[in-house]
């Protein structure tokens, strides 16, 4: 017989501890009582939709529709005369976009860009049901945990599913370790195949760690980092339970693996300098993401000079293309204002994740930010594996925090890395953020206003990698982020890549996405491959920030495919004033 435990308090509050990264209670007196609200329809895309004009439609009628939707963009369809895709302007819902259309005497039909999914089986895992971050129908929870939901309010794994399963990737965990005796998670759990098959007592793989057979346990100094907590395993259980298996529950990526990194004592207490090892082991071993659910918020800005080493390390794992996924903390605060380390860390190697609940809200406990956090992911009452009752009973239990989110975040991440594993970091980032399904309710809590979307994030890849020109030219891709001009980029033409096919209005440039400000130019700018596609974009929306070293691009060919870009920047000369000549 299974044991149970349904968690009560907040169990991701390693998310929001002390600068001793201690877990404490942020249960208020009288919880809060989120109300229901009207939730954006999940079947089609809220900003575009399709229109078919009769046949012999003039260009002008056609551009005055456009103007009556605000349309930033339309494709034309070659294979059905008259049809177009609109996209949509800011402010303008689809539901009014179709009834202004349709009493249009020249309009044959317009309806809604409904999305496309596969007719998935759901796995057989006991418990599957129980986890709406996964595939939210609106269900409560069998055993009480939760009421019902918002249907639809989830990640999108079960219509993701089939295109990838993170085989051959690994996530570093650093956390209280993992249960690698619990089945629903140790067949995924990361073996150090060298320390596998060599000498006991013998460093086979020369790292300075002796018998490392399943990562390293960092708080005690030995090779067995069991987790006696239960906090790791139910990060790591999230992030690649077995799936499949008639048993327990689902992973993100159902064939990743996951390394044991025990940073946190049982007691959910740990030191920096063992963050810092663990962090340099994983990028040792060639591990490109870790999962970060833990912190501290009680210091102030003027003493962030203290904790540099954390910020050190994880400033390094930038040149080792390394991408961290942290969580935002429980306190329920705004992060721009109090930060919260290591997820308000300022490096374009993390990404921060808010908790939501399965009524798609933010969740009461969840700490928000449009500048420190990044997007948000179920994370309130969700179901994992935790560790071993009484050290032989296989346990799972329901927990809340932003500890949870973030693997979901995590989960995707590594997905992205299995499909398309030339992406840098900071691609990987952008195209989680750039494809957040975003809701309205969660404006102004995160920089996308957004949850992480499975189906969105993969379909499409692989992405088609192009080169990209930040134009200012005196000195060389100047950028000025706090001025008010606008930035000229070039996508450029290459052997196997026309870049006059690009679609403007899918371009998104920076980190805060911005999306063109004029019209293209094209031209050849490289003196290579023909002509060059050149956007210019809003300083002051992209995003850039002062310390900025690259900057990204992402789009679709006019045929559909996506791509994406990235280019070296000097955002160094930060300077006062309104405008730049660009």
């Amino acid at each position: 017989m299974r044991h149970f435990i349904i968690v009560v308090t907040v169990l991701g509050l390693i998310a929001g501890g002390p600068i001793a990264l201690a877990a404490r209670s942020q249960q208020p007196d009288t919880p809060r009582v989120v109300p229901p609200v009207t939730h954006p329809v999940g079947g089609y895309d809220q900003t575009s939709l399709l229109v078919r004009y009769k046949p012999d439609t003039p260009a002008a009628k056609k551009a005055s529709a456009h103007r009556l939707l605000k349309a930033s963009a339309t494709r034309s369809s070659k294979l059905v005369p008259g049809l177009e895709r609109i996209g949509l302007a800011p402010g303008m819902s689809v539901e009014k976009a179709v009834k202004i259309l349709n009493k249009l005497p020249f309009v044959e039909y317009a309806h809604p860009n409904y999305r496309l999914h596969l007719d998935q089986v759901p796995p057989d895992d006991e418990y599957y049901l129980e986890q709406w971050a996964l595939n939210n129908t609106g269900q409560a929870s069998t055993f009480g945990a939760f009421f019902a939901g918002t249907p639809d309010a989830d990640i999108d794994w079960l219509e993701a599913r089939a295109m990838a399963s993170g085989a051959g990737v690994v996530i570093a965990v650093l956390d209280t370790g993992i249960d690698y005796r619990h089945t629903d998670i140790s067949a995924n759990v990361w073996l150090n195949e060298a320390e596998v098959n060599g000498i006991e007592g013998v460093d086979d793989d020369g790292n300075g760690y002796i018998d490392d057979v399943r990562g390293w346990d960092f708080v005690n100094n030995d090779p067995f980092p069991l987790d006696g907590h239960g906090h790791g395993t139910m990060v790591a259980g999230i992030i690649a339970a077995v799936t499949g298996n008639t048993k327990g529950i689902a992973g993100v990526m159902p064939d990743g693996q996951v390394m044991a990194l025990k940073v946190l004592s049982d007691a959910g207490i740990g030191l920096l300098s063992d963050a810092v090892d663990a962090l340099e082991y994983a990028i040792d071993k060639g591990v490109r993401i870790s999962n970060i659910s833990w912190g501290y918020s009680e210091i102030l800005p003027e003493e962030l000079a203290d904790h540099n080493a954390l910020f050190d390390a994880m400033q390094a794992a930038q040149a080792n293309n390394h991408l961290l996924i942290a969580a935002a903390g429980n306190e329920n605060i705004n992060t721009d204002s109090t930060p919260h380390y290591p997820s308000s860390f300022d490096l374009d190697n993390i990404i921060a994740v808010g908790a939501i609940d399965n009524l798609d809200e933010l969740a009461w406990f969840s700490s928000y930010g449009t500048e420190s956090v990044d997007i948000a992911a179920p994370g309130d009452l969700v179901m994992s594996v935790t560790k071993m009752f009484a050290g032989f009973l296989e346990d799972y239990s329901w927990g809340s925090g932003t500890s949870l989110a973030a693997p979901h975040v995590t989960g995707v991440a590594g997905l992205i890395l299995e499909l398309q594993p030339e992406l840098s970091y900071l691609q990987i980032r952008n195209r989680i953020l750039s494809t957040a399904r975003t809701v309205p309710g969660l404006a102004g809590t995160s920089a996308t206003g957004g949850i992480v979307n499975m189906y969105t994030a993969l379909d499409g890849l692989p992405l088609l990698l192009v080169d990209i020109d930040v134009l200012p030219g005196d000195p060389a891709n100047q950028v000025y982020p706090n001025k008010a001009g606008k930035l000229p980029v070039a996508v450029l033409s290459g052997p196997t890549f026309d870049a006059t096919q690009v679609d403007p209005a899918t371009l998104k440039f920076g980190a805060g996405q911005a999306a063109p400000a004029d019209a293209p130019v094209i031209a050849n700018v490289d003196g290579q491959y023909g002509d060059d596609t050149t956007v210019r974009f809003k300083v002051n929306q992209s995003g850039i920030v002062c310390d900025d070293t690259e900057v990204g691009l992402s789009g679709e060919t006019y045929s559909g495919d996506q791509f994406v870009g990235a280019d070296s920047i000097d955002a160094s000369s930060c300077e006062t004033g309104t405008c730049h000549p660009y």
